[in-house]
This record gives C-alpha cells, sequence and structure tokens, in this order.
C-alpha cells in the first residue's frame, strides 16, 4: 500500500503517483485513465481503455449518412490497374 496527499492544483486538487508504481503499472505521465468509484465509496485509478483502429472496427462505423460517394479518378495513364 502507497500512501501520497491530496494536494491543489490550479483549481482543482491532484494526487501524485510514485515513480515506481506507475512503473509497475507500465503507466506514464500524458496516459489517460479512468476514475471509478464502487458501491462502498472506495476509487479506484484504472488505465483507460482505448480504441481499437483495426479495419474491421473503422468498416463496422460505415454508415448511410457518413460514406463519401465514390471519385471517378478517370482512365489509367501509365500501368495501372483498376
Amino acid at each position: 500500500m502507497t500512501t501520497t496527499t491530496i494536494q491543489k492544483w490550479g483549481n482543482s486538487c491532484a494526487v501524485r503517483l510514485p515513480h515506481e508504481m506507475l512503473r509497475r503499472l507500465d503507466l506514464q505521465a500524458g496516459r489517460e485513465v479512468e476514475i471509478r468509484e464502487d458501491k462502498q465509496g472506495a476509487f479506484f485509478i484504472v488505465p483507460a481503455t482505448q480504441e481499437s483502429h483495426s479495419l474491421a472496427n473503422m468498416i463496422g462505423r460505415i454508415t448511410k449518412h457518413n460514406q463519401h460517394a465514390a471519385v471517378d479518378w478517370s482512365r489509367p495513364v501509365g500501368r495501372e490497374v483498376w
């Protein structure tokens, strides 16, 4: 268990995480985290899930409202094939 102090930071407050804890949890400055609270009032800081950018995920988000019209690139000029 690690003990730290809540400190004033501008109009907000912040909790500093020790270097050893960041290393163990594979976290670094700038990484987004989620703060979760359970029913008993305890809270947890966990790495935010990073959105998957797989081709299947991106294609799955295409709708008729965000799909661009086809583009006519005209006839091939060299040895292109389409």
